[in-house]
């Protein structure tokens, strides 16, 4: 009682004094925050309109020296004036002079204020002071830290006055509440004087009287108990003793320590027993209990687990009989509890280990596909509801491993089952397969577009960072999606359907997610009988090189060939790359493909130099695959160079700026070698990737080659200023490249191109890929065979 008055009296006088101070000092403390605003506006209109006057004059010394005199001002930390260009004009930090501001930097002791300078005639330039506010916020520190200081006085000085008043209320009422609890601890020794007539004073003379009654009967108890202790002893189990008509419970030492409480502590009651039992098994629990009660059974045995003292999980097995009257009523019950929680854990830890994988603790493929096939089951005996299962695989994992370890990677994997975790239900299931593979089964009967809901957030929790062996790890996710029928097939297939969906995913750069349709089983089954088609290719030699000129715009004449890789199938003629190199990359194959295609054209280099004078200053371009990029390449090519005596500044490399910028150190070591050697490399595809100029330096390319995209793009001759292509021309220029545009198809872009200075060229207007016993004649020309500053019609169609 005392305690509650108290706290009362605590609580309600502190919280009007909080709430007056903490009401006040904000408000106190806008106020003087609206002053200091009130003195920048006044500064900066001062400051503009001086400014105004001096950039219209262009007298800039006297912005110089307005800028001097604003920063005599204590509060002003530094100016930057602007013209309308951006261009800095005076400033208050002489190295920014005559150059771009750059961006303002934000500090909580000072922010940049911005104004316009502008006219009639418009936009003539910007002020920008940075105005300290330090003192401002020293000042409101001060004046929260001393207002909690009083604060806490006043609060402690209340507590003491609620604290005395609170014992003279309840002096008597705390010695009898005193005296009741020894009597409960079995302190039969008391004596409760309270003076005078008072209720009070009577309740104490009966607490005496019932003092005494209860010693009495507490010795023969005593005796009693001592009779159980000693039966109870023998055994490791707990003793437990249930009288229905009276509702007590009697239990055992023993049966406290299998739950972690003193002997003498006292949790005898059914109430307390069952409160123990964890919820997820207490309606089995009492379904027993009810079921021998009811005369079902006369015997109880049941397994359950139980929190402890410590709010551990133990497990106990819990066995008794039931004791009736003549009418079969249950009287009482009794029986015996055992500690098996050593047990249920080895069964745990072998059930874990079958059905969980162990990095993550996640359900493995094992449990997945179990759980699957469940709810295939399900689905077909209830049609109205629906499932959805999504494959997940991380992308660039594989970097990580190679960069910063396993134990990185592991650390990783278990990161991103803990975000996966985060967004699914307790009623969807998340496994991992092995490696960086993840799989997630749906069950949405509610709400149809949950599924795509949660892939977007997979892919976007899937994004952040990772902090991981002192690094910053960024990754993605490809994920597959199945929306499951209720015909469907089997658990395997399923997750077949979801896989293919998962590399579509991937196959579009990852970072997405795509849903599964039956179009792409069937490319799946083309996909995998291409892969096959291609080992028969090279074994048949169905393969076929075509050679593409490029064009010396200034002289007219050749400069070369790119060797383009065709492919003539029996069943469906001549096949472009962009048909069938997929599927090799994806299954392996490219290497060899690789090989075949430098061993073809640099021997038809070497046979064509051999046959005439004519081509020895041709050079020859091939593309390479970026699963080609390793240091092995190095050595294909000097092998075969060496073998027909070439020379190898008559080889032009073309590798894919994608491919450059998915692992810049590989690439960089990889071309610095084949530059040594004497090879020529080329950028293909320039401004379709996301290289950084930063790096355009470091790389050993000696061309750029603009793609087709932005050719196709361009203007007409003399109106081609904002096009990409004259950057990436300029570009190339400054770092000593040349370039090759490709995809030249009409006469207006071969005008435009020239121009611009760009260098070489070649599409169709140029002439189309042909084959290798076709190119002798196009050299025999010399130089193309037509007019090209003769106007030819633009509608030219190109097929790839």
């Amino acid at each position: 009682m005392k305690y509650r008055i108290t706290i009362g009296i605590i609580l309600l006088t502190s919280t009007v004094l909080l709430l007056g101070l903490f009401f006040s000092i904000p408000r106190f403390i806008s106020v003087e925050k609206d002053n200091l605003f009130e003195n920048e506006e006044i500064i900066l209109g001062q400051m503009v309109e001086r400014s105004r006057v001096s950039i219209i004059t262009r007298e800039f010394s006297d912005l110089q020296d307005m800028v001097e005199q604003i920063l005599r001002h204590p509060r002003v930390m530094g100016v930057i004036v602007t013209d309308s260009e951006g261009m800095v004009i005076a400033s208050s930090m002489p190295d920014l002079l005559g150059g771009s501001m750059g961006t303002l930097e934000k500090h909580e002791n000072w922010a940049w204020r911005h104004k316009v300078l502008a006219n009639s005639a418009g936009h003539l330039g910007d002020i920008h002071v940075r105005f300290s506010y330090e003192e401002f916020n020293q000042s409101t520190r001060e004046l929260w830290s001393n207002t909690l200081l009083g604060a806490l006085a006043g609060i402690s000085l209340i507590a003491f006055i609620a604290w005395w008043y609170a014992s003279i209320l309840t002096r008597n009422l705390s010695w009898l509440v005193w005296a009741a609890q020894r009597l409960s601890r079995g302190y039969f020794d008391i004596d409760v004087s309270i003076k005078g007539e008072s209720e009070l004073a009577l309740l104490g003379k009966s607490f005496g009287a019932m003092a005494a009654e209860l010693k009495q009967s507490f010795q023969t108890l005593r005796e009693s108990e001592q009779r159980y202790k000693l039966a109870a002893a023998g055994t490791n189990d707990g003793i437990w003793e249930w009288d229905l008509a009276k509702n007590e419970v009697y239990i055992s030492p023993r049966w406290k320590s299998i739950l972690g409480y003193d002997a003498n502590e006292s949790i005898e009651s059914s109430e307390y027993w069952f409160s123990h039992v964890l919820p997820e098994d207490l309606g089995m629990v009492k379904s027993a209990f009810e079921s021998s009660i009811e005369g079902e059974y006369d015997q109880i045995e049941v397994e359950f687990r139980m929190n402890d003292a410590t709010n551990q999980v133990v497990w106990v097995s819990c066995r008794g009989l039931v004791h009736r009257d003549d009418k079969g009523k249950a009287l009482k019950l009794a029986g015996s509890i055992s500690d098996i929680t050593n047990r249920k854990n080895a069964e745990n830890i072998l059930q874990q280990q079958a059905m969980y994988d162990g990095l993550t603790g996640l359900p493995n493929r094992h449990l997945f596909m179990d759980r699957l096939g469940q709810s295939l089951a399900h689905l077909r005996r209830d049609s109205a509801n629906s499932l959805a299962v999504l494959f997940i695989d991380l992308d660039r994992f594989k970097t990580v491993n190679d960069s910063l370890g396993h134990a990185a990677g592991d650390q990783l994997l278990v990161e991103m089952s803990r975000r996966f975790t985060q967004i699914v239900r307790e009623t969807d299931t998340l496994a991992r397969f092995g490696g960086d593979e993840f799989v997630l089964m749906i069950n949405h009967p509610e709400d149809v577009t949950r599924p795509e809901k949660i892939a977007r957030r997979l892919c976007e929790d899937a994004k952040k960072g990772f902090s991981i062996s002192g690094q910053t790890v960024f990754l993605s996710a490809s994920i597959g999606m199945v929306n499951v029928e209720s015909d469907v097939y089997d658990a395997e297939s399923v997750i077949r359907d979801a896989d293919v969906a998962m590399y579509k995913a991937k196959a579009k750069g990852g970072d997405c997610f795509m849903l599964f349709d039956r179009a792409m089983h069937m490319d799946a089954v083309s996909q995998l009988q291409i892969s096959t088609d291609i080992q028969e290719a090279l074994l048949k030699n169905q393969f076929e090189l075509y050679y593409q000129p490029i064009l010396d715009v200034k002289s007219r004449n050749w400069k070369g060939f790119e060797a383009l890789i065709r492919w003539n199938h029996p069943e469906r003629g001549l096949m472009s790359p962009v048909d069938f190199i997929p599927y090799a990359e994806q299954s392996g194959m490219i290497n060899d493909i690789g090989m075949w295609v430098v061993e073809q054209a640099v021997g038809q280099l070497s046979s064509w130099t051999q046959e005439s004078d004519k081509f020895k200053d041709y050079v020859i371009s091939i593309n390479v695959s970026v699963k080609q990029i390793d240091h092995r390449l190095v050595d294909i090519f000097k092998q075969v160079v060496e073998r027909y005596k070439m020379d190898p500044t008559k080889i032009q490399l073309e590798i894919t700026e994608s491919l450059v910028m998915s692992d810049m150190k590989k690439v960089i070591n990889v071309c610095n070698e084949l530059k040594s050697f004497g090879f020529q490399l080329a950028m293909d595809d320039f401004g379709t990737g996301y290289s950084s100029l930063s790096y355009l330096h470091r790389l050993p390319f000696t061309a750029l080659k603009v793609d087709r995209s932005f050719v196709s793009a361009m203007k007409t001759r003399g109106e081609h200023d904002d096009d990409i292509v004259p950057a990436v021309i300029r570009l190339a220029k400054n770092f000593n490249m040349k370039v090759i545009a490709e995809g030249v198809e009409t006469h207006s872009q071969f005008l435009a191109l020239e121009e611009l200075d760009c260098e070489y060229l070649q599409g169709y207007l140029i002439s189309k890929p042909v084959p290798a016993g076709q190119i002798s004649d196009l050299v025999d020309r010399g130089k193309a065979g037509f007019d090209l500053n003769q106007h030819t019609d633009d509608s030219i169609v190109s097929i790839i």
